[in-house]
């Protein structure tokens, strides 16, 4: 590892660790109604566990060795695949308002949906590794059986866990758990997959990608009127309806103002019912006022912009796409949260990532996180395509040297 690469690993572990403490620390706050002011029980203890389990968790993904990380993605994600499938069918699963999202493991709740988004970003960036042979350079009768490898087949599979998250119901997870490949398609995947065609398959993903978004929007009936009334703050709904998340939560950020109300003196926290999970920037915001978006926006796009330099100073395409999906996922779910709560985006239920309550979402980034710090502590290989022979349908083998 480079001295420039170790001092990012070494801010990126700073900037995530104190990203959630300062979560376990507002997430206290905006618990203070549900716990009588009572400071040493309720989800902010609960998440200050959750911060030291996934801080096990990374320092023993970031002393594996890369080889490892590289061999465990295909049964990692096929695991996660089989747990999504558990929570819908199992009796078992746990169940709240509604939605079937959470597994029981000992004595703590797992979420799989959340366990998808590392998942998808180890695996679809195994999947852009391979050694594809350039498109344009692989004969016209083996072309129908490379589209079908490298589009058709990775669309059904993805396609297939979006609908499994999907049905919980859970459409936020399930719409930034495939928001992430398309990510690091942008990230020059496309280009490594689909060569000249790369812009219009990208394109065709996009209008896919739409059509999908308006058919589960109207399969159920609340997320039409989510869409229908969410910037609504004249009507009695804004009240006691669909908006009232977005109404309660853009009233309490515009009392914020510059300086805040004080920690612990918000109001908006006795009416939110997800106050200390997706709704907990409107906390931040109301409490310590400009400030608070000042912390998240530094705090977030400080460990996105090292996620990106670290991945550009990678020569193995595995662990540049895995720091670019990372990178990605952070970025867009941050983004997400703070249009949410701001009424600029419907309410779907994005968790804003280190701050919201929750150990899945913890663990899944304590995951995402690890294995990027655990590739890149060794030496990158370059791949070195072997032109000696090839297979059947023109994958060529790769050998790979360090550098």
């Amino acid at each position: 590892m480079s001295r420039g690469t170790l001092r990012d690993e070494t801010w990126l572990k700073g900037y995530a660790l104190l990203a959630a403490l300062l979560g376990v620390f507002f997430i206290t706050s905006a618990s203070l109604p549900d716990t009588g002011g009572a400071l040493l029980r309720g989800p902010g203890v609960k998440q200050l566990l959750w911060v030291v389990i996934a801080s096990v968790a990374f320092l023993v993904l970031r002393r594996l060795p890369s080889e490892w990380v590289r061999r465990s993605v295909l049964p990692f994600f096929m695991l996660v695949f089989v747990l999504c499938v558990w929570v819908l069918i199992h009796p078992s699963a746990i169940s709240a308002n509604g939605a079937s999202r959470w597994l029981a493991v000992g004595p703590v709740q797992i979420q799989p949906g959340e366990l998808a988004k590392p998942a998808v970003v180890l695996a679809f960036a195994w999947f852009l590794a391979l050694p594809w042979p350039r498109m344009e350079k692989v004969r016209p009768r083996d072309r129908f059986v490379n589209w079908v490898v490298r589009l058709v087949l990775p669309l059904l599979i993805l396609g297939s866990l979006f609908v499994l998250i999907e049905r919980e119901p859970d459409l936020g997870t399930a719409v930034f758990a495939l928001a992430i490949p398309f990510g690091m398609l942008l990230a020059g995947g496309a280009r490594r997959l689909y060569g000249r065609y790369a812009v219009r398959v990208v394109g065709a993903i996009v209008a896919l990608a739409i059509v999908a978004g308006v058919f589960f929007t109207l399969a159920e009936p609340y997320r039409v009127q989510r869409l229908a009334t969410f910037r609504d703050t004249a009507s009695r709904d804004a009240i006691e309806g669909a908006s009232y998340q977005p109404f309660l939560s853009q009233t309490a950020i515009a009392l914020g103002g510059v300086t805040g109300l004080g920690v612990g003196r918000g109001h908006a926290k006795y009416l939110l019912p997800a106050a200390t999970t997706d709704y907990i920037y409107t906390t931040i915001a109301e409490e310590i006022g400009i400030f608070g978006f000042l912390l998240v926006t530094w705090l977030l796009g400080s460990i996105f912009v090292l996620l990106i330099r670290i991945g550009v100073n990678q020569r193995e395409a595995f662990h540049r796409y895995v720091a670019f999906g990372v990178a990605w996922w952070i970025a867009v779910q941050a983004l997400g949260n703070l249009l949410m709560v701001t009424g600029v985006a419907p309410s779907i239920g994005i968790p804003l990532p280190f701050f919201s309550y929750g150990g899945s979402s913890l663990l899944s980034l304590a995951i995402g996180l690890g294995s990027v710090c655990a590739l890149i502590k060794e030496p990158s290989r370059k791949e070195v395509p072997v032109a000696a022979r090839s297979d059947r349908w023109g994958y060529g083998r790769t050998r790979l040297s360090r550098t």
